[in-house]
């Protein structure tokens, strides 16, 4: 967002960031991926993150518009800002 407010438009990849607004993209041994995705028009961004905790599979959603991720995933909270899904019991 800071990005945003600065160039007045979002980022095209989350390299943009580094440095001027992160010193890096944080990570760890439970991410398992990192998705943003920009829309065509640059109107709308979502930020994904996705990892495994025990046996389970999280996602942490960020984004600029209302949507909501579908596939399976469960929405069981949010914390700061992020929606927490859970991925689908088989």
């Amino acid at each position: 967002c800071a990005f945003e407010r600065t160039n007045g438009v979002p980022p095209r990849a989350l390299s943009e960031l580094v440095p001027g607004f992160l010193n890096a993209i944080p990570t760890s041994e439970a991410v398992r991926k990192i998705d943003y995705v920009l829309a065509a028009d640059g109107s709308n961004w979502s930020l994904a993150v996705t990892s495994e905790v025990g046996w389970d599979e999280w996602l942490y959603w960020f984004r600029r518009d209302e949507a909501t991720p579908t596939n399976g995933w469960r929405q069981i909270g949010a914390i700061h800002g992020w929606e927490v899904f859970k991925g689908q019991e088989e």
